[in-house]
């Protein structure tokens, strides 16, 4: 498991260019920080056409984990 700390580097690369970190911005409009907030969600399921009726693995326990991770 990962252990997040607080280290900053004094200087990061940012297009091309070596900055100081404290200068280092991103627009609040860029795709990547609005990205970031979203959440993908894809769910396989089939179609039975002899019983006409979708089949979905284990739908409850996916919608749980979608739940928690918004």
């Amino acid at each position: 498991m990962a252990i997040y700390t607080e280290e900053i580097a004094d200087y990061i690369w940012r297009n091309g260019n070596i900055i100081p970190w404290k200068e280092a911005m991103v627009h609040v409009n860029s795709v990547g920080h609005a990205s970031v907030a979203g959440v993908f969600e894809g769910i396989k399921a089939y179609w039975n056409e002899k019983h006409e009726q979708l089949y979905v693995f284990r739908l409850p326990e996916h919608m749980q984990r979608f739940v928690q991770s918004i």
